[in-house]
C-alpha cells in the first residue's frame, strides 16, 4: 500500500501546521469577490491585447512586446500576487509556514519588477559586454532567455535547505 501525499507530509512537520494547510478555514470574505474580479479584468485585458493587436497590428501577440500594455499588466499581477502572498504571511505570523509566504511575496514582485525593468535583458547584455561575446551569436543570443531558466533552478537550490530544516512548512 503506497503511503499518500499528506501522510508523507504529516510525518515532515507539526501535525497542527498540516491540519491547518489541509483545512485552512474560509478565506476572508472579500477575497473571493476581490480574486473573480482580478480574474475577470485579466482575461478581458488579454482578449482585448490579442483582438487589437490582430486587428491593428496584424499580430494577436503585439501588446505583449516588452514596454506594452502586456508587460505592465503582467507588472500588476505579479506585484498583486505579492501583495497577497505578503498579507498571507503577515495572517500566519509567527508560524513556520509564513516563510513560505513572505518568500513568495518577494519573488512575485522582483519577477514583476524584472518584466518592467527589464533586468535580465540587461544582464544579458553585460554578460555579453564583460565577456566579449557577440550579442547576435546564434549560441549566445537567447542568454536572457537562460537567465529567467536561473530563476527557477535557484528555486530548486531552496528545496533541500527548507526539507532538510523542514521549515518550509
Amino acid at each position: 500500500m503506497t503511503i499518500g501525499l499528506w501522510e508523507r507530509l504529516r510525518d515532515l512537520s507539526a501535525p497542527e501546521e498540516l491540519a491547518s494547510l489541509r483545512r485552512p478555514g474560509a478565506p476572508p470574505r472579500a477575497w473571493l469577490p476581490a480574486a473573480g474580479a482580478i480574474l475577470g479584468v485579466t482575461l478581458v485585458a488579454i482578449g482585448l491585447m490579442l483582438l487589437l493587436g490582430s486587428t491593428l497590428h496584424g499580430k494577436t501577440g503585439y501588446f505583449f512586446r516588452e514596454r506594452k500594455a502586456g508587460t505592465y499588466l503582467s507588472f500588476a499581477l505579479l506585484v498583486s500576487s505579492g501583495v497577497v502572498s505578503a498579507l498571507m504571511g503577515a495572517r500566519l505570523r509567527g508560524r513556520p509556514f509564513a516563510r513560505f509566504w513572505w518568500t513568495s511575496a518577494g519573488l512575485f514582485v522582483y519577477m514583476g519588477c524584472d518584466g518592467l525593468f527589464v533586468i535580465h535583458e540587461r544582464l544579458d547584455r553585460w554578460t555579453h559586454l564583460a565577456l566579449g561575446l557577440d550579442p547576435e551569436h546564434p549560441v549566445t543570443d537567447h542568454l536572457d532567455d537562460a537567465i529567467v531558466g536561473t530563476y527557477g533552478l535557484v528555486a530548486l537550490a531552496f528545496v533541500p535547505i527548507f526539507w532538510a530544516s523542514r521549515s518550509w512548512c
